[in-house]
């Protein structure tokens, strides 16, 4: 991740690092990962065909990089954090009107599908570090919904390597069915912030689909080694997305989340 592991912990648990220094580490760390999957997005755009509309699309990614560059040097400089935010807005607004437009092109090219999917959730981790320690109301109510996205996305990554590294037809029909279990949780959750239910219903959701989640854990704990070791960093995020939202909601005991190179 780049940045200090008391600072990532502290980081997941919604609670600002010590210290100002934490703090801008953990955005400047964000942001460099968000330049990557962007990075990698641009390079699954040149598999589209036609060259007018790749370069067109790659015109829209080249201004965004241009801001994003410029948030994370105003990151490095450590200017306050309104000055933040308003760094983080065109970025924000400019790469979700791209990730929406490239909603066409993904539903018949996986590599543009999976590229644009990591993409949000590297936007949705810089807005979260930007927001640690934020208590708004407004400010808290949109970390919890860019979280709970980051679950749906982080859970089709991880279900989609399992597939392809679990061969044992067996072993892959129980994995597959608590996936499913999983999904639905996930997407009963989703709904009922998208209602803005209660938070006593969201918190009795969030349960439910953390019990659908531990079930995968579980599984993952008794691979071999050969195994276990690919799958570790993205059961690693999933985890740690769930244990960002478990405070949110009042959950104050579960376990320590997983790390992206447990191998216990």
């Amino acid at each position: 991740m780049g940045h200090s592991h008391v600072a990532y912990l502290l980081l997941l648990l919604g609670q600002p690092a010590a210290g100002q220094d934490g703090y801008y580490a953990s955005v400047v760390a964000a942001g460099r990962d968000l330049q990557n999957q962007m990075d990698f997005m641009v390079r699954a755009l040149a598999t589209i065909p036609g060259p007018p509309m790749g370069r067109g699309l790659y015109k829209e990614t080249n201004r965004i990089v241009i801001d994003l560059t410029s948030f994370r040097d105003q990151a490095r400089q450590k200017v306050s954090r309104d000055n933040l935010y308003l760094a983080f807005t065109p970025v924000d607004r400019e790469l979700n009107e791209l990730l929406s437009e490239l909603q066409t092109f993904g539903k018949w090219d996986p590599a543009i599908r999976m590229a644009a999917r990591r993409t949000q959730s590297a936007l949705n981790e810089v807005h979260f570090a930007l927001s640690v320690g934020d208590a708004m109301p407004a400010r808290r109510a949109q970390v919890q919904a860019r979280q709970i996205q980051a679950l749906l996305n982080r859970e089709t990554d991880l279900e989609s390597l399992a597939g392809l590294l679990l061969y044992d037809p067996q072993m892959l029909k129980a994995w597959n069915a608590d996936f499913a279990d999983l999904r639905k949780a996930l997407a009963d959750l989703q709904r009922l912030q998208k209602k803005k239910a209660e938070r006593d219903d969201l918190k009795a959701q969030f349960v439910l689909t953390d019990k659908a989640w531990e079930k995968l854990v579980t599984r993952f704990k008794a691979l071999p080694a050969d195994q276990m070791v690919p799958l570790r960093e993205d059961f690693g995020q999933v985890d740690q997305v769930f244990s960002r939202i478990a405070p949110m909601l009042g959950i104050e005991n579960r376990r320590a989340p997983l790390q992206v190179n447990f191998l216990q």
